[in-house]
């Protein structure tokens, strides 16, 4: 019997039990999303990007929504189950691998930052994601999801609950629509829910989606990033690579271009066996390759940004293999 990475790709794996086939294209956007984050949490640091880097992750900005945009489609396409058995599958899935990767940060952090660790700030961390600053993601994802589960009950509600989001959205982006000062932006729920609810749009719209022609899909897919190709190339050319509304405006636009390009040129798209193996480890990759990052600039001090980059996505993928050996289907509960 066939074993390893091409006889899985051949397998009908769900990403949810009963959510139906696997597509191609959610892995594609997981695959790159988690790369991307990785690249972003090496290279970029607040007020300090090199014009190129700047320009750079202005493409990037897609990823997170991509993490947003697929866990909503990926739950709005699956059954809806009762309140204790989706706190036991879905959220627990989430929430343990977090805790575990907060309770190694808390005490990695006080070591290296020198950071203060009480019993309160302990909580209050846990509470908002900022036990390492980039898992504000998960509080976030946790909270619409928990939202979700119930709202997806109403079909109906799907296009006006997105419109409102994405409006709030573009009104936070621009800081039209002010929360305070860069951490709660970054963890103000206006700003990305939109993206999980226009997952819940796109699963609404999957059977439609699938009785277009393969030929008609991929030209409208590759129509809508040649839209987001625009921006990029019209931002890198004509636009300083600094914050303005103008540029976050449609930067706002390309994110969506890429979600709903890819989702439609790779729709019909056969397994890759690796893309499908990164998609499966993106979350314990996100939840712990800033321990890499940090330790990596602390004790090797000048180590070129290339280099963390590579060490970090080698090492946190390392991990995953070894934890998965080592434990087997108990590491997505511990790790991810």
């Amino acid at each position: 019997m066939e074993s390893g990475p091409r006889a899985a790709c051949r397998a009908p794996v769900l990403h949810h039990a009963n959510a139906g086939p696997r597509h191609a294209w959610i892995d594609l956007l997981k695959a790159v999303g988690i790369i991307s984050v990785v690249w972003i949490h090496a290279f970029c640091r607040l007020g300090e990007n090199p014009p190129l880097t700047a320009r750079i992750a202005y493409l990037t900005r897609f990823a997170v929504p991509a993490f947003f945009f697929v866990a909503g489609f990926l739950q709005a396409s699956s059954p809806r189950i009762g309140v204790m058995e989706f706190a036991s599958r879905r959220l627990v899935r989430l929430v343990i691998p977090y805790l575990v990767a907060s309770a190694a940060a808390f005490p990695v952090r006080q070591a290296l930052e020198g950071s203060s660790l009480t019993v309160e700030n302990v909580i209050l961390g846990l509470f908002n994601g900022d036990a390492l600053g980039i898992y504000y993601f998960v509080p976030l994802l946790v909270g619409v999801t928990s939202i979700g589960e119930a709202a997806f009950r109403f079909p109906a509600l799907a296009w006006p609950l997105w419109g409102v989001f994405a409006t709030l959205a573009l009104l936070s982006e621009t800081q039209l629509l002010s929360v305070g000062d860069l951490w709660w932006e970054i963890r103000n729920p206006l700003r990305w829910w939109g993206y999980f609810l226009a997952g819940w749009v796109m699963s609404e719209q999957r059977l439609r989606i699938s009785e277009l022609p393969a030929r008609l899909r991929q030209l409208a897919g590759w129509w809508i990033l040649g839209i987001a190709a625009v921006i990029v190339c019209y931002y890198v050319h004509f636009l300083p690579p600094v914050w303005s509304r103008q540029s976050v405006a449609m930067q706002y636009v390309m994110i969506y271009a890429v979600l709903l390009g890819t989702a439609l040129t790779a729709w019909d798209a056969p397994c890759r066996p690796f893309v499908r193996w990164l998609s499966e480890a993106s979350y314990p990759i996100y939840l712990y390759h800033y321990f890499v990052i940090m330790v990596a600039r602390a004790f090797v001090w000048g180590l070129p940004d290339t280099a963390v980059f590579v060490v970090a996505c080698g090492t946190t993928m390392i991990g995953v293999v070894g934890m998965r050996r080592t434990c087997g289907v108990r590491a997505r509960l511990i790790i991810g």
